[in-house]
């Protein structure tokens, strides 16, 4: 379970840097700090390497609360 809970840190962690980087706003927010927003399919392909290797019930479990939550 321990590691199951890691894996949905990661998942949740690449999930906003995947919206801060979809939302024209946001982007360029973070690019006038000097954040380079780059890389929006590497973070698609981690994130989804990462969702692979959760079990399907706590997957599932997440991407309800995600959604339900408007994440």
């Amino acid at each position: 379970m321990h590691e199951q809970m890691a894996l949905l840190v990661h998942l949740q962690d690449l999930d906003m840097m995947i919206k801060e980087c979809s939302d024209p706003e946001r982007k360029a927010e973070l690019e006038s700090q000097g954040f380079a927003m780059t890389g929006l399919e590497s973070l698609r392909a981690a994130r989804e390497k990462i969702a692979g290797s959760i079990e399907p019930r706590y997957l599932l479990l997440y991407e309800r609360t995600a959604v339900k939550k408007g994440r």
